[in-house]
C-alpha cells in the first residue's frame, strides 16, 4: 500500500501544472449514497464495543495475554455488537422475581454466537453458519430486583463447530460466558451490559492462516456496554456487511 502511494504520488507530480493547480479539476456531487454500504446503528439501537483475545493458560482456570508475533493474533481484535430497541427490552422480563431464570432470545443468543463468537485476532474471520451452533444453553438469571432497577446474570456455555462430531471439525469454539446487566426502570435503559466468554479456539478460515496457533488453544471474548457518542463506537460489526442477515431478517 505504501509503494501504490509512492507510486500515485509520483505520477502526480509528473503531470502539467495546468492539470494540477487549484480548480483544474472539479468533482461532482456523489449522487444518491447505496444504502447497502450506509450502516449506521438503528434508532435507540444498544451498542457494545467487543474485544477478542488470544490467551495462554496459566494454571488450569487462569490465563494471561497469548504470546503472539505482531500481526499473528498479538493484539486484541475490536468489534461492535448491535441490539435492536426492542430485542435489548426482551431482554428484561416485565415481572422480575429474585432467581427467575429464562433462555436469552433466540436471535440475540444466535447472533452472538455467529458473528462474535470468532477468532478475528488475525485477518477476516469465517463466520458461524447457523447449523455450525452444535449446541446453545445461554441463559438470564434475574439477581437483584429494586424500586428502580434490576440486574440480571448472564451464564452459559456453547460449542460452535463446522461438523456435528466436534472432535472431527476442522474448526470450532467451545466456550462458557459469563456478565452481567442492570436495567434502570426510571431512565428506561440497561445501564450495564458486561460479558465474558472464555474457551478453547481450533481452525482457520481462507483468510485467516497467517499466524494460527496449531491445536485447541484459549480465546477470551469481552463484551462492554457504551453510549455509541464516540465515532469510533458507531463503526458497523464485522459481520453486518448483509444486515438483513445480520439481525436475522429474511
Amino acid at each position: 500500500m505504501r509503494d501504490a502511494l509512492r507510486e500515485g504520488l509520483k505520477k502526480w507530480k509528473a503531470l502539467p501544472e495546468v492539470e494540477t493547480k487549484a480548480g483544474a479539476l472539479r468533482v461532482p456531487e456523489h449522487g444518491p449514497v447505496d444504502g447497502t454500504y450506509y450502516r449506521v446503528p438503528p434508532q435507540n439501537s444498544l451498542i457494545l464495543n467487543v474485544y477478542t483475545r488470544a490467551l495462554d493458560h496459566v494454571t488450569d482456570n487462569q490465563f494471561a495475554d497469548a504470546v503472539c508475533k505482531i500481526g499473528a493474533g498479538d493484539e486484541a481484535a475490536r468489534d461492535h455488537l448491535w441490539l435492536t430497541e426492542p430485542e435489548w427490552k426482551s431482554l428484561i422480563p416485565p415481572n422480575p422475581k429474585i432467581s427467575q431464570k429464562f433462555p436469552m432470545p433466540e436471535k440475540i443468543a444466535e447472533r452472538i454466537l455467529r458473528f462474535h463468537f470468532v477468532d478475528n485476532t488475525r485477518g477476516e474471520p469465517p463466520f458461524w453458519r447457523k447449523n455450525d451452533i452444535r449446541s446453545r444453553d445461554l441463559n438470564l438469571i434475574v439477581e437483584e430486583v429494586k424500586q428502580s432497577s434490576v440486574r440480571l446474570r448472564i451464564q452459559g456455555t456453547s460449542l460452535l463447530s463446522t461438523q456435528e462430531d466436534a472432535t472431527k471439525s476442522e474448526r470450532g469454539f467451545d466456550a462458557s460466558l459469563l456478565g452481567y446487566i442492570e436495567y434502570d426502570s426510571t431512565k428506561t435503559a440497561i445501564t450495564r451490559f458486561s460479558v465474558v466468554a472464555v474457551g478453547d479456539h481450533w481452525g482457520t478460515g481462507a483468510h485467516t492462516q497467517r499466524g494460527t496457533r496449531l491445536g485447541r488453544t484459549p480465546l477470551g471474548i469481552a463484551f462492554e456496554l457504551t453510549d455509541g457518542k464516540a465515532p469510533a463506537d458507531r463503526v458497523a460489526p464485522q459481520g453486518a456487511r448483509e444486515l438483513a442477515s445480520y439481525f436475522g431478517r429474511n
